[in-house]
């Protein structure tokens, strides 16, 4: 068993990590998806389009969000969904996630999503 860190023992009830998504995706397609369930907060969408992280205003329509569509079909894939850690967006600001193109970015946000990538990556790299 690989050892926990803090930060990962808690896990935010709003934001889903949304994996196994099509390459062509966009951040459109996930907005109409999700947005069935509830008002959307933030959506990060990096370019490699390996997952997405889509955050609800209300805990409860990420729940319902996540009960629906755990599994399901979109664009002939099933989704793999999980809860991320807690306080995954608190250091980034709304258009640096919402930005997937970092050449319209400034360099502090590509700076703040570059480190919101890692610090994901981590917490679930010691899940495991």
């Amino acid at each position: 068993y690989g050892i926990l860190c803090s930060i990962c023992l808690s896990i935010a009830h709003d934001v889903i990590l949304v994996k196994n998504i099509p390459f062509d995706i966009q951040i459109q397609d996930l907005q109409q998806l999700f947005s069935k369930y509830g008002q959307l907060g933030n959506i990060l969408l990096p370019e490699t389009k390996a997952m997405a992280i889509v955050q609800f205003l209300d805990p409860i329509d990420a729940k319902k969000a996540f009960q629906n569509l755990a599994f399901s079909k979109f664009k002939k894939l099933s989704l793999f969904l999980e809860w991320v850690p807690i306080d995954i967006f608190d250091s980034l600001t709304t258009s640096s996630i919402q930005n997937s193109n970092p050449k319209d970015s400034n360099s502090n946000s590509n700076s703040e999503l570059k480190q919101a990538k890692n610090h994901l990556l981590v917490c679930f790299y010691f899940s495991f």
